[in-house]
């Protein structure tokens, strides 16, 4: 049985505040697996060091506001999440500007 929860990210810039969220949702969450698809075009994520669970779409889908190329990218990370051993049973859709409001443990158990 998988983690009940996994989050799929969707980002084409500010890294720094990617890193946060992505660190944040570990902490919060207890390493749930973590999809990001970032449109590497648009920012580049060199020199910052993400953890080694969170997988990234790898070739990226390039993105513009208010495009399909938005829900090809979602559908994407989507795709990944759940090809992973560690899929889970419900998933949080998130932009790369997202922050968690909400505690943890009252979404898992909203969720159960």
């Amino acid at each position: 049985m998988g983690p009940a929860i996994g989050f799929v990210l969707v980002s084409h810039d500010k890294p720094a505040q990617l890193l946060r969220l992505v660190r944040r949702l570990m902490k919060l969450y207890g390493n749930p697996p973590i999809v990001c698809h970032h449109d590497f075009s648009l920012c580049s994520l060199d020199g910052f060091d993400f953890p080694k669970e969170v997988t990234f779409v790898r070739p990226h889908i390039e993105t513009k506001w208010g495009d399909f190329s938005f829900c090809l990218a979602f559908f994407a990370a989507l795709r990944v999440l759940y090809q992973r051993e560690d899929s889970p049973d419900w998933f949080v859709f998130m932009s790369g500007t997202d922050y968690p409001v909400r505690p943890a443990q009252a979404v898992l158990d909203e969720l159960a």
